[in-house]
């Protein structure tokens, strides 16, 4: 073993021990890496060298401990933290709230976070992650959550300029297979989208990630096009029931079939609740949140507002102004 070997090895054993312990002594740390408490001194500097924040406090009771840095250092993870971060990144990427703002919004990081931590996981670790993602179950609110190794995968071919094929099934249950560029992965609505130039179509398509399966990417790459559409108007084409600024989500206690029948329509969309059997998930846009009251007072059933709140008032001066109408009209 070279002397730098040895060194970055002594380094990192150092710094998992100040991590696992408040405060450690000089001649405590010398003792369990079987150094001179002089060379534990040089050590620190060399950490501190690398954006460690390592305080150290003089006489009795003092020592070495880690401290709170202006910058985040490199991290050093066990094989069990490893797992278990992998685990809560792949869970937060593959969280669908019902609501604008969701999860799918905020998980750009996550997803950045996980296909950099799975790139330098041993295979063994990876396995176990997989177990354990294969083994839960996503309750409340979950949604139809996206694989999350459909996001990685689009996700490294779009950094790596990779062609790829997969199999989609779009919202009429007709699967087909697609081959493509992928350029961007959009978070919009609680829903993640892979924009892409479909090449057997010959046009940009975005294509929603939870209907995506069989993901392959190839050796060939691509060259990146210069007239890429903006995710805005790349989602709307794919969702024109999102065309609208005003976004509207609703558990509605009636069969899906049902309410697709009433209210059914290209700017409309209509999906079983999988929290609730009997129950469907409505959502639609509009102008602004009155003129969308007024259209789903007429609905036939009871519902719930998911989204947004601000909806629900609207709805109480819509109610408020139709039972005045009733009692100035009853016979």
């Amino acid at each position: 073993m070279t002397d730098s070997v040895a060194t970055t090895e002594r380094l990192l054993a150092l710094l998992d021990m100040l991590g696992r312990r408040t405060m450690w002594t000089g001649a405590e740390l010398g003792r369990e890496l079987g150094i001179t408490e002089r060379t534990v001194r040089r050590d620190v500097e060399r950490l501190r060298s690398l954006g460690y924040s390592i305080e150290s406090a003089q006489g009795a009771g003092g020592g070495y401990r880690l401290g709170i840095g202006r910058r985040l250092p490199p991290l050093l993870l066990n094989d069990g933290e490893a797992v278990q971060l992998a685990v809560a990144l792949r869970t937060a990427v593959s969280t669908s709230p019902e609501s604008p703002g969701g999860a799918a919004e905020r998980s750009d990081d996550a997803l950045s976070a996980l296909a950099k931590l799975e790139q330098h996981m041993p295979s063994r670790l990876r396995e176990q992650v997989a177990g354990i993602v294969r083994g839960s179950v996503a309750l409340e609110g979950a949604g139809r959550a996206p694989d999350a190794d459909v996001l990685l995968g689009f996700s490294r071919a779009i950094r790596d300029t990779l062609l790829m094929s997969f199999a989609y099934v779009n919202g009429q249950g007709v699967a087909s297979a697609r081959r493509a560029e992928p350029y961007r992965l959009v978070a919009s609505m609680g829903r993640w989208y892979v924009q892409c130039f479909d090449l057997d179509r010959e046009g940009w398509r975005s294509f929603r990630a939870d209907r995506i399966t069989d993901v392959q990417a190839s050796s060939r790459r691509f060259t990146p096009r210069r007239d890429v559409p903006a995710p805005r108007e790349a989602i709307g084409a794919a969702r024109p029931a999102m065309t609208w600024p005003v976004a509207v989500s609703l558990r509605i206690a009636a069969a899906p079939e049902e309410v697709q029948r009433f209210a059914g329509s290209p700017y409309t969309e209509v999906e079983p609740d999988p929290d609730r059997a009997g129950h469907a998930l409505f959502r639609t846009s509009g102008s602004d949140v009155e003129t969308i009251a007024f259209h789903v007072a007429s609905f036939p059933w009871d519902f719930e507002v998911l989204s947004p709140p601000e909806l629900r008032p609207a709805l109480a001066a819509v109610a408020k102004r139709l039972a005045a109408s009733a009692e100035r009209n009853r016979p």
